[in-house]
């Protein structure tokens, strides 16, 4: 049992198990600290644009300005969460970054070729993935488009909403999903548990986080099959640069899509 532990908490400057629940941990804590900071600044605007305003905020009045500003909290929340997590890594295992092989973070681009391979991939993957939800649910009556929202009088803050949806969903998520799974904890897994089981607990904890909509099967095939093809993009190419390529690419033709 002590062997077994120690496997999983190893000393510093490796990527075991235990460092890469950490940094994972250390991510959200990251994002918790930015909320309450986004969160602050909306106090400030609500107490700013609101006129009527007595000696303390009217709860609603806040509830008003935060549901306004969610998207740009949220996309300021990934930011702090993005810095935190690379001040860790860079700090406990930095030697480990770059590290190519089945057991390092793989921190590099790879080559160009190859990111553009996997723009190419997660374009063809979004495309086919969207014709099948289509034949299946052509008919729901849930089926929105989130184009019918701008309206002339919401159209510039429709706009900016738009570009922060496309900045965070198709960009950043991307790069932090991927220098995180297929990068430090794909490697901590590996090294705790060996390849096979690292790969298989790696897409599981890649599937458990995407828990909101695991109800939908067809989601949930999707999210197995999509987190597979990014793990053989990573330990194929032996770089994250192209399963970022490819998880953006994918990821910005549903946003357009949606």
């Amino acid at each position: 049992m002590k062997n077994y532990i120690n496997n999983i908490f190893s000393k510093k400057n490796e990527i075991n198990a235990g460092w890469a629940f950490f940094a994972f941990a250390v991510y959200h804590i990251g994002c918790f600290v930015g909320s309450i900071l986004a969160n602050f600044v909306v106090v400030v605007i609500a107490l700013l644009l609101n006129q009527d305003r007595t000696t303390s905020l009217d709860l609603a009045t806040f509830h008003y300005y935060q549901t306004a500003f969610l998207r740009p909290m949220l996309l300021f929340d990934n930011i702090i969460g993005l810095l935190f997590f690379v001040i860790v890594a860079r700090h406990i295992f930095s030697n480990l970054l770059k590290d190519r092989s089945t057991i390092g973070a793989a921190w590099v681009s790879g080559s160009t070729k190859n990111i553009f391979i996997g723009i190419f991939l997660g374009v063809v993957f979004a495309i086919t993935f969207i014709y099948i939800h289509n034949v299946f649910y052509s008919n729901s009556p849930h089926a929105m488009n989130f184009w019918q929202f701008m309206t002339e009088e919401k159209r510039a803050y429709f706009r900016i909403i738009l570009i922060i949806v496309l900045i965070d969903s198709s960009i950043l998520s991307p790069i932090i999903e991927e220098l995180m799974f297929r990068g430090i904890i794909l490697a901590g897994f590996n090294k705790s548990f060996g390849i096979i089981w690292g790969c298989i607990l790696t897409t599981m904890f890649f599937i458990l986080i995407h828990g909101s909509k695991l109800g939908k099967l067809d989601f949930l095939i999707t999210t197995l099959f999509i987190s597979i093809v990014l793990l053989l993009i990573r330990i194929r190419t032996s770089a994250v640069g192209p399963a970022i390529a490819f998880h953006i690419s994918y990821n910005l033709v549903n946003c357009i899509y949606m």
